[in-house]
C-alpha cells in the first residue's frame, strides 16, 4: 500500500509486524521502531533512545538497567538544567515514596553558589567566594 496524502485510522488499530518501523525521508533519516516484546526504539539515522518493556529509558545505551539512564560511548556523559526564567533555579529533587520532597540540590544561577537541602532544612552550601584555587 503507498498513500500519496494522509493516512487516517478511523476505528481500530494500525498494526505493524515485529520490527518494524515508522521511517521519515529515504534512508532512516528518523524514525520509531518497536516490537511486542522489550523495546521501542527512536533514532535519527541510528538508534539514540530506548524504551524497555520495565519502562526504564536509555538515552545512548540499548540496555537501560535504570529509570533513567545516559551513556555517551566517546567521553563524559552531562545532564544539563536550564531555567526558563532569568531568575530561575536549577534543582534536582529527592522524594519519598509518597512524592514529598525530602532533600534537593539547588543551584542558584543569579548569585552562583549551590545549596544541599535535608528535610527542607539547609545543610551545606558552596559559592565562589568559598572556593578558593
Amino acid at each position: 500500500l503507498e498513500v500519496s496524502g494522509n493516512l487516517k485510522v478511523t476505528s481500530g488499530l494500525a498494526l505493524l509486524d515485529n520490527d518494524q518501523r515508522v521511517q521519515w525521508g529515504s534512508s532512516n533519516v528518523a524514525f520509531i521502531e518497536g516490537n511486542d516484546d522489550e523495546k521501542l526504539v527512536f533514532g535519527v539515522a541510528a538508534e539514540h533512545m530506548r524504551i524497555v518493556a520495565s519502562g526504564n529509558v536509555g538515552i545512548g545505551t540499548s540496555s537501560p538497567s535504570a529509570n533513567l539512564h545516559l551513556k555517551d560511548g566517546s567521553g563524559n556523559t552531562e545532564l544539563k538544567l536550564q531555567g526558563g526564567a532569568s531568575t530561575a533555579n536549577d534543582v534536582i529533587a529527592f522524594l519519598n515514596s509518597a512524592g514529598s520532597t525530602r532533600g534537593n540540590i539547588t543551584y542558584d544561577t543569579d548569585n552562583d553558589f549551590v545549596i544541599f537541602n535535608v528535610n527542607t532544612t539547609e545543610k551545606c552550601g558552596l559559592s565562589p567566594m568559598e572556593i578558593s584555587n
